[in-house]
Formats: C-alpha cells, sequence, structure tokens
C-alpha cells in the first residue's frame, strides 16, 4: 500500500498537509476486519521538527458494518481526531504505555501510515452496532423472526418438580 507512505526525509521543518481516500480495497488489506465497506477521507497534517514528527489526523467518512442483530449492513458515519507522535532513537521500538508515541531508527526515512489508519478508524466504531430504529432502517425482519423463533419463553423451560411443589407453598 505505497499512497499511504510518507517520505518525510526531505520535507522541511515545518507544517505540513496530506491528504489520503480510504476505500473497499484498503480494509481488504487487513484480515478480520470489522469494516466491508467504507469511504474515508483522511487528512493528516506534518508537524516536523529536529526531534519528533507530531502527525495529527483527522478522519471523516461512512463505514458500512454488520448489524450485531441481523447482520445487514449498517451505514456509520464517523468523523475522529487523533495525534501520533514519532521520536528518533537508535533502535526502534513501541513505547507500550503511550499509545501515542513511537520511536523509529533515526535512518528512516518513510513512514507507513495504513496500520495508524486502520487503527484509527477501528476505534471509531462503537462497541455495538445495530440499525436505527426508524422507518427509513430496521433490522432485516426475516432474520429478527428466524431470531424470535429461538427464544425460549418460561413456558418452554423444563421445571424441577420439587421447586414446583415450594412454589405453591409461597403462592398460598
Amino acid at each position: 500500500m505505497k499512497e499511504y507512505l510518507l517520505k518525510f526525509s526531505r520535507l522541511e521543518n515545518g507544517s505540513h498537509e496530506f491528504d489520503y481516500h480510504v476505500n473497499d480495497s484498503f480494509f481488504n488489506h487487513f484480515e478480520q476486519s470489522l469494516v466491508e465497506k467504507g469511504e474515508v477521507k483522511v487528512k493528516v497534517v506534518l508537524e516536523k521538527t529536529a526531534l519528533v514528527l507530531t502527525l495529527n489526523f483527522a478522519l471523516k467518512g461512512k463505514l458500512y458494518i454488520p448489524c450485531n442483530r441481523c447482520l445487514d449492513l449498517v451505514e456509520l458515519p464517523i468523523e475522529t481526531e487523533h495525534q501520533l507522535f514519532v521520536k528518533f532513537g537508535e533502535v526502534a521500538t513501541d513505547i507500550s504505555d503511550v499509545d501515542e508515541i513511537m520511536v523509529i531508527e533515526e535512518s528512516t526515512t518513510e513512514l507507513d501510515l495504513s496500520q495508524h489508519i486502520y487503527e484509527f478508524i477501528s476505534l471509531s466504531i462503537p462497541y455495538r452496532v445495530t440499525h436505527a430504529e426508524t422507518a427509513k432502517t430496521k433490522c432485516n425482519p426475516e432474520m429478527i423472526k428466524r431470531l424470535n423463533s429461538y427464544l425460549i419463553t418460561e413456558e418452554d423451560k423444563p421445571t424441577d418438580p420439587r421447586w414446583d411443589a415450594l412454589k405453591t407453598i409461597i403462592n398460598n
């Protein structure tokens, strides 16, 4: 995914802007992606100094994610911002305590932003995704009917005769 490589080595110190477009082919590169389809515009503002690169990500677009209830796709608008600090060091490491700080070797000339963009998009997805209960968007009625057929009601549950005898005492 060469289009997500940020070549910073020849840039002057100061502020630089980059625009990226994320679509379905981007999400296909990541195994077990929650997103099946999507269109997201990513704006990256790079503040370059001699010691640190500060990357500000602004993401805005739409994702299409399976509904947790009926498995039909749900359109999910996203708009989020994240920041990443990149420091130069002798050995490339991840600072485990802080996710926003990354250390790269001083000889590094480019950064692959694809993994960071994917993680920022994934972080914007809510824990539970379902259709809004409006007239336009509802869960698939056939799937809901099928799910309801597997519901166990109180009448369907087998009871223990010993408890039934105790329940008659309580009800009296």
